[in-house]
């Protein structure tokens, strides 16, 4: 079976999987260092896994990580087309704002999401979550936009007063309660009259302010039966 392989592509694989199992964003130097690959050869795999989708490179950074094509294949089948279909609405609102987009949904238990998707603002100042990671729901926008759509019953005790806002006001809000230095504004995307997933803009706090987080609410608002 050895004498079928072929070795450049195993190699550029091997590039593959350490930036995916990185979950951070890296550069050439590292990837060339940690595989004790050559560094050209190193930027010539990194730049075909990235011409194919699987790989994106921030240009501004100068680092790699994983690509849309990559995390859409990795994805359950039934999850693929909410993404395709959420990404350019994801897109249009990182125009406007300029600021991180985020897509997720929560875990069975209801403790956690877990980010689908994510479209970065363009700034050199972003947040930290990445697709495929995993925050409390009781502590981010995107958490209580959805757990708001539980019955009364179903919903932390300690949040329902807060989350009777949300319904009320149409957005969640996480001021620095989930990452220092961030605010987020989320709703909930409803589909055949449930709740299948939460949309949220995040930036830090100081490019914040109580009229700013009015209008991305207003703006998400618009988006909630997509």
């Amino acid at each position: 079976m050895e004498d079928y392989v072929v070795q450049p592509v195993q190699k550029a694989l091997a590039v593959l999987e350490y930036v995916a199992t990185e979950e951070r964003e890296l550069t050439l130097t590292e990837v060339c260092t940690r595989l004790r690959l050559p560094k050209t050869t190193c930027f010539r795999y990194l730049r075909t896994l990235v011409a194919s989708g699987f790989l994106a490179h921030d240009p501004t950074s100068d680092r790699y990580r994983l690509g849309e094509k990559l995390r859409t294949l990795a994805l359950p089948p039934e999850r693929s087309p909410l993404i395709a279909r959420m990404l350019p609405v994801m897109r249009r609102l990182r125009d406007r704002f300029n600021e991180t987009v985020n897509l997720a949904e929560l875990t069975e238990g209801r403790g956690e999401v877990v980010y689908l998707e994510i479209v970065e603002s363009r700034r050199s100042l972003r947040m930290q979550a990445r697709v495929g990671a995993r925050d409390p729901a009781a502590k981010t926008a995107l958490g209580k936009a959805l757990l708001a759509t539980l019955p009364t019953s179903e919903q932390p005790p300690t949040l329902r007063r807060e989350l009777r806002q949300v319904n009320e006001r149409g957005w969640a809000t996480d001021h620095e309660e989930n990452e220092d230095g961030s605010w987020c504004v989320g709703v909930a995307i409803w589909q055949d009259e449930r709740a299948i997933a939460a949309l949220s803009l995040s930036a830090p706090s100081s490019r914040m302010n109580a009229t700013l987080e009015s209008e991305m609410g207003t703006a998400l608002i618009g988006l909630r039966g997509l």
